[in-house]
């Protein structure tokens, strides 16, 4: 994955170093974990890896580059107050399933799943404020009328699943089904809304 990750994106900028250092070709024969240190500054390369890691190998799209995937299943997306990360499911993907982990930090963010993410400014959205849910359509980036549903037995996890089928969409959240209703076209995906938020479990079909 490293050596995908230094010879196909980045626009290239890694490559030539990748084939002088850790190639040997000037006989240095690094480590792999010195020859990603030597990159740059090792967050932001670790960062860009990651979210670089998560749209090739995940059946994810980043959108926005502050999202992180762990090996023990956790997915991170990270925002500022005013603002959000977006991820989105790869076209072939027309249900999700997620896990939420429910912060107690005041400055925590909002998880949200999107239904029809058409690009940053046009997309459905499910703000989860356990225990309510609020749905909301933005379009041309301005917000429309929101709408809300409680949330059965809130607690410190919260279990999404979505389930697109033509211009409906099936959501169920801790195991109660909520009638099904109608979507503009788009992807599935993750929001990360005003801070950091930890979803867990991803699984896509």
């Amino acid at each position: 994955a490293v050596v995908r990750f230094v010879t196909s994106t980045a626009d290239g900028r890694y490559r030539e170093k990748f084939e002088k250092l850790a190639l040997g070709a000037t006989g240095s024969k690094v480590s792999g974990h010195d020859f990603m240190r030597s990159l740059g500054q090792e967050r932001a390369i670790s960062q860009e890896f990651s979210a670089w890691l998560l749209g090739a190998q995940m059946p994810l799209e980043v959108i926005d580059s502050d999202w992180e995937a762990s090996s023990d299943g956790r997915i991170v997306g990270r925002s500022k107050k005013d603002e959000q990360a977006l991820c989105a499911a790869k076209p072939e993907f027309s249900r999700l399933k997620i896990t939420v982990d429910t912060s107690s930090d005041p400055d925590a963010g909002v998880a949200g799943i999107l239904f029809a993410f058409q690009d940053d400014r046009n997309y459905v959205v499910a703000r989860i404020l356990s225990p309510v849910v609020f749905f909301e359509q933005v379009q041309a980036g301005r917000r429309g009328q929101t709408d809300s549903r409680p949330i059965d037995q809130p607690g410190p996890k919260t279990f999404v699943s979505v389930v697109r089928k033509s211009d409906t969409v099936e959501l169920e959240i801790n195991g109660k089904a909520y009638d099904p209703f109608r979507v503009p076209d788009g992807r599935l995906g993750l929001a990360a809304i005003g801070g950091r938020v930890t979803f867990r479990d991803l699984s896509c079909k």
